[in-house]
């Protein structure tokens, strides 16, 4: 039975040294448009940090799906104007904000 068994691990291990999964395939495939989404969210979060701890936390708890999309917009057609549009969103009052 343990002759069975060294077998077996032998043949599961020649199988997994010679045909190695390429890395490339480890990461998910993103297309283009959704690296600039994401690199641009990045910089408006790294924007808003740079605001300091009250004002970025006041910001998450503001940032809705709506102006989370305005504000990577703003940011991917000019960096740093994804921090500048969330500000001025939260001096803007809501009228009948949903809650």
């Amino acid at each position: 039975m343990a002759a069975l068994i060294q077998a077996a691990c032998a043949e599961a291990e020649k199988g997994s040294v010679a045909n190695p999964k390429p890395t490339r395939l480890d990461r998910p495939l993103i297309t283009a448009e959704q690296r600039r989404e994401n690199e641009a969210f990045e910089r408006l979060d790294a924007g808003l940090r740079k605001g300091g701890i009250e004002f970025y936390l006041s910001a998450m708890d503001r940032l809705d799906a709506d102006l989370r999309d305005m504000a990577v917009a703003a940011e991917i057609a000019e960096p740093g104007a994804g921090a500048a549009t969330v500000r001025l969103a939260m001096l803007t009052p809501t009228i009948g904000r949903k809650e």
